[in-house]
């Protein structure tokens, strides 16, 4: 089992939340309904906020020591495994369940999913 560092679970945490805004923007961009457009605008600026205190928590973290090669290559396809599995994993994945999203509803549910 990988063990992660605070260093590296703040990263991760980074991830999300930056695809969590591109999903948001997107689903805001796509919304007709002023109401939702407003909702997903304020998730998308949280998101941003998240974004830099988790940017800010790093830059106070201590280095972590070094992991042998073998031990990283897995932890490597660890990290890489659990962040392909996550809902906005990746601007791409976040933009696409944005686009399809074709109504107030769908858009919601795949927010509320998150």
């Amino acid at each position: 089992m990988a063990v992660f560092t605070a260093a590296e679970g703040l990263e991760m945490a980074m991830e999300v939340e930056k695809n969590g805004e591109v999903f948001y923007n997107e689903a805001a961009a796509k919304s007709a309904d002023p109401e939702v457009k407003s909702l997903f605008e304020d998730l998308a600026a949280q998101e941003r906020g998240h974004y830099r205190l988790f940017q800010r928590m790093l830059g106070d973290v201590r280095p972590a020591p070094e992991l042998p090669a073998a031990e990283y290559d897995q932890y490597e396809a660890y990290v890489q495994s659990a962040l392909a599995l996550a809902l906005f994993a990746g601007p791409d994945k976040a933009l696409a369940l944005a686009e399809q999203a074709e109504d107030r509803e769908t858009a919601l549910r795949a927010a509320l999913g998150f």
